[in-house]
């Protein structure tokens, strides 16, 4: 195996940081999704009429339509 340069390796620019103000800034944007996801799926169970709940009785005045 080739070893590597320890100037050449302090000269690459990019890649992922594990600095504090990144961790900190990750477990933010992870607990917005996770707050969106939660009010989404209340959104969905605290729906009047679910697509669930609608399609069977559009499916019934469908076959009445006929």
């Amino acid at each position: 195996m080739t070893t590597i340069d320890p100037a050449w390796l302090a000269s690459v620019t990019g890649g992922a940081s594990r600095s504090a103000s990144n961790q900190a800034l990750t477990t933010q944007i992870t607990q917005l999704k996770s707050t969106l996801d939660d009010a989404v799926r209340s959104s969905k169970e605290n729906s009047g009429m679910s697509m669930e709940k609608m399609l069977p009785m559009m499916m019934m005045m469908k076959m009445k339509n006929r």
